[in-house]
């Protein structure tokens, strides 16, 4: 995952956040900070254009579903 994202020049953290919010299955994604500039880095995190290629990569490298927690 952490090579997928250098090759598509996408911070691993971005894919990580966004992997949840861009699931219509997902309501609520709760992100914790510690410091309050922490805030601004995790919107621009939220907001950073993830291609459709990358997506690509990243899905089947995911944890199958009966692992997930509901």
């Amino acid at each position: 995952m952490e090579r997928a994202c250098a090759e598509h020049d996408v911070p691993l953290a971005a894919a990580a956040l966004q992997f949840s919010t861009r699931d219509p299955r997902i309501t609520s994604t709760v992100v914790g900070v510690s410091r309050p500039e922490q805030v601004d880095e995790t919107l621009a995190l939220a907001t950073c254009q993830v291609p459709g290629a990358l997506w690509d990569v990243l899905e089947p490298l995911h944890a199958p579903e009966e692992h997930w927690k509901w």
